[in-house]
Order: C-alpha cells, then structure tokens, then sequence
C-alpha cells in the first residue's frame, strides 16, 4: 500500500477502499492520489478518511480545478466520465469554472423572489401583496434553494404539505405563484426550466357559500365592539356593511369618499374595473366616526405608521371569532373574512333583490353581465343597499342589549 500511496495509479473500488487516513502524513491538511486511467482525476484522503474526487489540469501555464464529488457517494466510472468531460471542455477552449461560477452568482429562490420578480410583480399586479403573504409560506420550505435546484417533485411536496391544512383553491394559489415565479426566471433566463410545468391544478369547489346567521352576526359586532384594535374592527364591520372585497376596503382612502353623496369611489378592484360603492347610512354612520378623518390618507392607516394603510386584519378577525363564539356559547365553524362580503350578498337576497342588482352591489363584472347591469340606477342599488344597513342595524341593537344584559347580571 506504501508503494500505490507515492504514486499513480487505476482507481479501483480495492485500491480506494484500502486507502485510510494513516497515509496522510503530519502536518499534512490531506494526501492527493491520480488515476492512471485519467490522469486528469485526483482523488485527496484527509486525516479523516473522508475521499473526494476532483478534475486537476494545466492548460497554456494555467491551472484549473473543479471539484467533483466524495466517493463513494460518486462512482470510479461517473468521476472519470465527468474528468473526460472537463477536459475535452478545456481543449476545446471553454472555461470549465462557467457552471460552478454561474451556480455561485446564481440567487436563492427567496433573493429572487425579494428582488427581481417582486420588483415586477409591483408594477404589474395589483394583488402583490397576497404573493408577499403566500412566500412567508414557501420562504422557510424552499427559500434556501438555489433557483436551478428545485425540482418538481420539491414543488409537489410543499403543495402536498399545503393541501393538507388547506383548501384545493388555497393549494392552486401557491402553485400559481411558484409558476409565475420561475416563468419570470425562465423569461429572464436565469434558469432554463420551471419545475412547475405539469403540475395540475386541483379542482376547486366554488359553490361554498357561507353568510353569518343573524345571531352569529349579532355576536360578531358585539365582539367587533369590544376589540382592542379598533381600526381592524371598523374594517371588519366596514367589509358587513358594504360588500366591498377585504383589499378594497382595507387601502380604501380618504381623498376618494364622499360622505354628502354616500359614496365610496374605488379605483382599482380585482376584475380591472373602478367603481363607485353607494354607501348606506349605517356605512355612512361607521366611515364618518373614524378617528383617522384628517390625521390620515387612509380610512383605516397602520398602527405604527399613519401614512401607510393596516397590513393585517385577520389577527383581529380571529380574536372576534373567538369572542363571538363565547357570546353565543357555541363554535362559529367555516368562516373567513370573505364571508361577511357573502353575508351582505344574502341580506340583498333575503330582501328580495335580483341577482341583477346584488351582482351590480358587489361589482361583479363579465361581458354578459355588463349589459344586464347597465340599466340598474343608482337610487335602486342605494336601496338594495338599504337592506343590509337595516339587518345590520337590528344585529347592532340585539349586540347593545346583549351587553347591557350581561352587565345586568
């Protein structure tokens, strides 16, 4: 073994396994051995036993090394395929470093998603927020990995994960942010393929439909009441009272209400439209008693910072569950804070509106829509509107006397 570890010779899986750390001498960090078959493969022993293949070459007075792999985790013959490989690149004159270099300048899924893709998506996508929420769900799964190191099958993992405490809806959200994620990559060419592609969606159930009863909505202002943040609260109860979508309400502003009118204009809602939400007088009543009215641009600002708009309601829209819940004395099951724009959808339909003027509420829009809608006057969806300010209103006084009563006692 003394004469095979001075010099040269075929790797084989006898005569690396025999090599030991003893063969390293002192002082030495680790012993370099060459295959006779590849002279251009080396394998280095350190003091430990650990064995790493590597690709040492001159070329025109210039040294070049890559490492290859450990053995035996790396076969005899992948190494001396990749050594081969290695310098039939250089004699062709290519820089055999280009992969290993452009793996190093290559970001994490995490840096690209920080950098150049949210970059895009705010200037191209109203909804970048809710991709900056869904990340905080990827980020510790698979923020680490370098972008050409995910696989499909880590895609599918993580979904299976999410799929698990999830809805199929949720499931196909992540999937569609991860795609257009490594689309943008691919496009920019910073990698050459999205592992998302051939994924399938997963079929949703869109037919849920879940409103508050009149009981668990008089519980629901009771505890809205009671909420130490009160600017989430009178978000909540704001989302009830006019049917308008959480992010509208939420970066709804102060320059683009009329309360002399009863109007709320919005600029931008999700089907790409403006519209205008004719507000009630209980909607009226709510907007006109915010605190923020001259201190803010925002009907409902940050807590910290009064120039940005709230970031977070569903905090305090899980603590109001679980207070209306002990109001009742009974669980409230399957609820999110869409629901209460559901809620104000069946109230217009429990007071005997069409599906013309409840579509119109709401600010639904398709092509044949378009045209239905349009003969719906102002003064027939103000009174639609009316309808839920009056079931509101009545779950408002059930609320205050429910309260007086506990009080009572």
């Amino acid at each position: 073994m003394t004469k095979l570890a001075s010099s040269a010779f075929p790797f084989t899986p006898r005569t690396l396994n025999a090599l030991t750390g003893e063969l390293v001498g002192e002082g030495q960090k680790a012993k370099q051995f060459s295959d006779a078959k590849v002279s251009d493969l080396k394998l280095d022993l350190t003091r430990t036993g650990k064995k790493t293949f590597s690709f040492r070459a001159q070329k025109d007075g210039k040294k070049y090394y890559e490492c290859i792999g450990s053995y035996p985790a790396i076969g005899i013959d992948e190494a001396r395929k990749i050594a081969l490989a290695y310098r039939a690149q250089l004699d062709r004159g290519l820089d055999v470093s280009a992969d290993r270099k452009r793996l190093k300048d290559e970001p994490t899924l995490a840096e690209f998603f920080h950098g150049p893709y949210l970059t895009h998506a705010k200037a191209k996508k109203r909804s970048w927020r809710d991709d900056v929420s869904r990340f905080k769900r990827i980020q510790p799964a698979l923020g680490h990995r370098k972008l050409s190191a995910v696989t499909r099958r880590d895609v599918e993992q993580f979904l299976l994960g999410v799929l698990d405490e999830l809805t199929p809806a949720s499931h196909n959200r992540f999937r569609a942010l991860l795609s257009a994620v490594f689309r943008c990559a691919v496009e920019w060419s910073v990698v050459a393929n999205n592992p998302c592609s051939g994924i399938r969606q997963l079929i949703e159930n869109n037919a849920r439909i879940r409103a508050l009863s009149e009981r668990e909505q008089m519980a629901f202002i009771q505890a809205a009441d009671a909420e130490a943040n009160q600017t989430a609260a009178a978000c909540l109860k704001g989302l009830a009272l006019t049917g308008c979508r959480k992010s509208e309400l939420q970066f709804a502003r102060w320059d683009n209400v009329n309360l002399e009118r009863g109007e709320l204009f919005l600029p931008a809602t999700k089907n790409g439209r403006s519209r205008t939400v004719l507000l009630n007088d209980e909607a009226r009543l709510l907007i006109a008693s915010l605190p923020s009215r001259g201190q803010s641009p925002w009907l409902f600002p940050n807590a910290k910072d009064a120039e940005k708009a709230i970031i977070n309601i569903d905090k305090a829209w899980r603590r109001i569950l679980v207070q209306a819940a002990a109001i009742l004395g009974e669980p409230i099951e399957d609820v999110r804070i869409h629901d209460l724009r559901h809620t104000f959808a069946s109230q217009l339909a429990n007071a005997n509106c069409s599906l013309h003027v409840i579509a119109q509420a709401l600010g639904h829009r398709t092509v044949s829509q378009s045209a239905r809608y349009a003969h719906i006057r102002n003064d027939v969806l103000r009174e639609a509107s009316g309808a839920a300010a009056a079931a509101f209103r009545k779950a408002r006084l059930a609320a205050a006397a429910n309260s007086e009563e506990a009080t009572a006692a």
